[in-house]
């Protein structure tokens, strides 16, 4: 095992340090030592898709920020990413970062990042608590379900695709009174950028959005 990660780490121009687990508990705290863990554990997957003969390099998209020669020890480094799931083979997973990139990681990884889908519990909340669970969210990803406001060129739209059966359905005309009042139900997976308290309004990145523009 130890001799596979050595060579994943090799082709990449970096070394391994092996270093025993009671060793590294001397000098840093367990969550300090399962944090490096999982960070060299990312690190692999994400760089090695398969093995021996099937082994291919991780997609990687766009250009680098800085220049790489440069990296040192002791720097510092900060991305922020939110993974669609492809794939689910046992415990690999084949996720699509939202830069673009495609990745293998394991469950127990994902595990332990927040989920726009899993929840424990369901309550009803006002308003106001809304807005503060929105606060308290930041940058964690999340699911939202809302009534879109109709605009007049849909509803006219859907008043010309009509005809006169329609009109005598009394289901379809409730139906159709409802999209006037409500609007239509949707569905979106995203996180914040602003929030502003006293409208009760909010600016979101839409995560599903298949434009370039995804600001909602």
């Amino acid at each position: 095992m130890i001799k596979v990660m050595e060579q994943v780490y090799k082709s990449q121009g970096m070394a391994l340090k092996v270093t025993d687990l009671a060793e590294a508990c001397k000098n840093l705290s367990q969550a300090e030592v399962t944090k490096k863990f999982v960070e060299a554990a990312s690190f692999m997957l994400s760089t090695t898709l398969g093995s021996g003969k099937n082994a291919k390099p991780a997609k990687r998209t766009g250009q680098p920020l800085w220049e790489a020669k440069k990296l040192a020890a002791g720097q510092w480094l900060s991305q922020t990413a939110y993974y669609c799931v492809q794939k689910v083979d046992g415990n690999t997973i084949n996720v699509l970062n939202s830069h673009g990139n495609s990745l293998i990681v394991s469950k127990d990884i994902l595990e332990q990042m927040e989920s726009a889908d899993h929840f424990k519990t369901q309550v009803v909340a006002t308003m106001t608590q809304l807005v503060e669970v929105l606060e308290a969210a930041q940058d964690t990803i999340f699911t939202v379900v809302f009534k879109k406001q109709p605009k007049a060129d849909e509803l006219a739209n859907e008043l010309s695709a009509a005809n006169i059966a329609d009109f005598q359905n009394p289901a379809k005309l409730s139906q159709f009174a409802k999209s006037v009042v409500e609007g239509a139900t949707c569905q979106m997976t995203c996180y914040l950028v602003t929030l502003q308290n006293i409208l009760g309004r909010s600016t979101v990145i839409d995560l599903n959005a298949k434009t370039a523009e995804k600001f909602r």
